[in-house]
């Protein structure tokens, strides 16, 4: 009887032992699931990721990828989903909710793999400093985007003005515009996103991108009272007001009627994100020439950065995955050059250098030589401060376009309002 009931134990457990081997006895892994969320819901980026995964599946049997696509309440059910513990393994951000997730322990560094793949050559430095906080990696922009200064090259013909490339030829240049147009720089300030843009463009150069996420990631006004250059780009400004190169009248203007004043002749130059080459494109009259200026304009001899740029939508990994193995297997391919090249095909550009050919087409080439400048200093304004901080600094500006405040005021405004309870 002992001898029996030993055999049936025994055989038993080993069956128990080759259920459990065997996915390896029959050579096929376990399959798993990553779950990939953004709030890039349609579009070409979202029909690029589609094709991306279909790729990786094709390759990885045993690894699947459910796209989970949605912009209404995206970071709401983020935040439940990952207060619950039952976060998606990957996710794609806008910066500022990186930093949050980044305080809250929910974001992986990734420093060493980005090391190890051997990332920071191949991709701009916007890319890498979208995805980068307090010195360390958290993810990759994989939608690049530089603020251009967008001109009108008839009016500057016109004009007999060459491309400006400091702030003195600047404001010699706005100076000899208001002969030929109602707005020698054209804002669309009424939207508060589009005037921090413009500010942006300045700001980048005066402010540390990484001391202004740092600021906002530690939600204390004392970081904002104490950041080095904000004034800087406050004076700047105020010195392109009271030169007469930006009019009181854009603070009823908002984005889509800034497009339409510069296409329509009454601009002569369009500060904005490389983005509105489309835009500008669609609503444009027939015979309109215009251009981007070779050179970002140089605001002050020695900046922190020379261009601003954004990156969008950063990917990021769950510090608390299921499948931390298949995860970055999935980063791996979705950042390889095979991967990107279909983000470049659908969306125009990728983050990934080498995959973005040469143009024929001027702006689109400019822009390319623009994004090669970008560093990971040269994150938009926009993208390392919180909506309340963006609102409050359409205030301080309209202030100064009004000529209501000094800047030194307006940034006190700017704090003050910002953090109001």
């Amino acid at each position: 009887m002992k001898k029996a009931f030993l055999y049936t134990a025994l055989i038993i457990s080993i069956s128990i032992i080759l259920s459990s081997c065997k996915g390896g006895i029959d050579g096929k892994d376990k399959e798993v699931t990553i779950k990939f969320s953004t709030f890039l819901e349609e579009g070409a980026e979202a029909d690029a990721y589609k094709e991306i995964i279909g790729m990786f599946e094709e390759s990885h049997k045993n690894i699947k990828i459910n796209l989970m696509a949605t912009a209404n309440g995206y970071d709401a059910a983020l935040d439940g989903a990952l207060k619950g513990g039952k976060g998606p393994d990957i996710m794609g951000l806008q910066r500022t909710k990186m930093i949050d997730y980044i305080n809250k322990g929910y974001i992986k560094d990734i420093s060493e793999w980005i090391d190890t793949a051997g990332l920071k050559d191949k991709y701009y430095g916007v890319s890498l400093g979208y995805g980068k906080y307090d010195g360390k990696y958290y993810g990759i922009g994989d939608l690049p985007y530089t603020v251009e200064w967008y001109y009108n090259k008839k009016v500057f013909k016109n004009a007999g003005i060459d491309e400006p490339k400091n702030m003195d030829e600047l404001l010699d240049a706005c100076k000899k515009l208001k002969r030929y147009v109602r707005y020698p720089i054209i804002i669309g300030a009424k939207d508060a996103w589009s005037a921090d843009i413009a500010f942006g463009a300045i700001s980048v150069q005066t402010i540390n991108t990484e001391k202004l996420a740092k600021a906002y990631g530690s939600g204390e006004k004392a970081e904002f009272e104490n950041l080095n250059g904000a004034e800087d780009a406050l004076d700047i400004f105020y010195d392109l007001v009271r030169a007469g190169a930006i009019s009181s009248k854009v603070e009823d203007i908002d984005y889509a009627q800034s497009v339409n004043e510069f296409v329509n002749g009454r601009a002569a130059i369009f500060p904005m994100g490389s983005w509105a080459s489309k835009k500008i494109e669609d609503v444009m009259p027939k015979g309109f020439d215009y251009g981007v200026f070779e050179s970002p304009i140089e605001f002050v001899s020695s900046p922190e950065s020379k261009i601003s740029a954004t990156a969008v939508h950063v990917i990021t990994v769950n510090k608390k995955s299921a499948h931390p193995k298949e995860t970055m297997e999935f980063l791996n391919f979705l950042f390889s050059e095979e991967a990107q090249k279909v983000l470049a095909k659908k969306n125009g550009i990728s983050g990934f250098k080498s995959v973005n050919s040469s143009s024929d087409d001027e702006i689109k080439g400019r822009i390319l030589e623009h994004l090669d400048m970008t560093d990971e200093n040269s994150t938009m304004y926009v993208d390392d401060i919180s909506n309340e901080m963006m609102e409050a600094t359409k205030s301080g500006i309209l202030k100064i376009i009004n000529k209501d405040m000094e800047p030194k005021e307006a940034y006190d405004l700017i704090i003050n309002q910002a953090f109001t309870k």
